[in-house]
């Protein structure tokens, strides 16, 4: 059986619904800021958020074959995560003995048998646990396979009670404990912070609208996180649960991480100047401008991913057949709307300025 149906046929263990504290939040930080590095160094990649674990990381949007799992949980109080805490078994609302974090771990590899990669529990604070060179409250990472002899045969003796009808092999050189730089009490700042530096790298002319953005960002991912309906195919798991290469870049795209609204506003506004458009014209257009800005940032909105990307074609066939070469930009825009309107995207909410200003901003760039 391929990853794909592996991940599919065995159903998470638990839905755990809509969550909304922080340490909810949390997780969601920390899966942003991972998906800015995969962005930034991998070819190819698929981020599944809360299905079989707080994270999935699979090597591959279409054909996956490997997969890494992630519980991630920030802790407030000061201090360690102790080997007791990482085995202890916890009880449900409904009085029911639940899988350790390890046993949790490990239900994963079960689920994904050899096409797991890594087992990966995430935290703000270190791990006391008896490693081989007594240094791990100074570690980063630790993999179980580190551990002293009494500490690893622990671990083994939760795994066999909490799996007994399971063989418990391969899992000591793929599962590790990572202590990461997210701060609980201030991820956002944070993350908001990687996401600046995300975007000036990958765009060093523009000037971003980094909480807007974040906001962007943090909404889809959550909005992902919250859906708790049966998946019924890999497809079905891309659309409701996941984000991969191709849909992330097309989310920065949409959402236009690559303009400075304000500095291409100003030259857009002094090109209507010098070809004479009216100033009541340019007070409009400056309305529906500042509506785009805002409006691109929303993931859930089908309606502009459409009508830009409707847009966009619209001015990729007029410049690659040079039909707007010779016109002034207002010229520009009304023979794009023109085409657009032969074929619109079907919908009530945006007026013809709204339009001419998406256009306006796929034909100035």
């Amino acid at each position: 059986m391929n990853l794909k149906n592996e991940i599919i046929e065995n159903k998470p263990r638990e839905n755990a619904g809509a969550r909304s504290s922080s340490r909810f939040d949390y997780q969601k930080d920390w899966s942003i800021c991972q998906l800015l590095d995969f962005h930034n160094e991998k070819s190819d990649y698929l981020f599944v958020f809360d299905y079989q674990e707080d994270l999935m990381i699979m090597d591959s949007e279409s054909n996956p074959k490997k997969v890494s799992f992630y519980q991630i949980k920030g802790k407030k109080n000061k201090g360690y995560w102790t080997l007791a805490e990482l085995l202890k078994s916890p009880i449900s609302k409904k009085n029911e003995i639940l899988l350790s974090i390890v046993g949790k771990l490990y239900d994963c590899k079960l689920k994904a048998k050899k096409s797991t990669e890594s087992l990966n529990f995430v935290s703000n604070i270190g791990f006391k646990v008896s490693d081989k060179e007594f240094k791990s409250l100074e570690k980063k990472e630790i993999c179980i396979i580190e551990l002293n002899s009494d500490d690893k045969q622990k671990i083994q003796q939760k795994l066999i009670q909490e799996h007994p009808n399971e063989e418990v092999t391969e899992y000591e050189e793929i599962t590790f404990l990572k202590v990461v730089e997210l701060n609980l009490d201030d991820s956002p700042t944070y993350t908001k912070g990687k996401i600046a530096d995300f975007l000036n790298e990958r765009y060093p002319n523009a000037k971003h609208n980094i909480p807007l953005i974040y906001q962007h960002l943090f909404n889809e991912v959550k909005r992902k996180s919250n859906y708790n309906k049966d998946i019924i195919s890999f497809d079905d798991l891309i659309k409701r649960k996941a984000i991969g290469k191709t849909n992330f870049q097309e989310m920065l795209d949409v959402c236009g991480a690559s303009k400075d609204y304000n500095y291409e506003w100003r030259n857009i506004e002094a090109i209507f100047s010098n070809e004479g458009v009216k100033y009541s014209t340019i007070k409009k257009i400056k309305k529906s401008w500042d509506t785009v800005e805002v409006e691109r940032m929303e993931p859930n909105n089908s309606i502009i991913k459409s009508i830009v990307k409707r847009v966009q074609e619209l001015v990729k066939f007029a410049v690659d057949n040079n039909l707007i070469n010779d016109d002034t930009l207002m010229e520009c825009v009304h023979k794009i709307k023109d085409e657009y309107i032969k074929q619109p995207i079907n919908q009530s909410i945006y007026d013809d300025s709204f339009i001419e200003a998406i256009i306006l901003s796929e034909v100035y760039e």
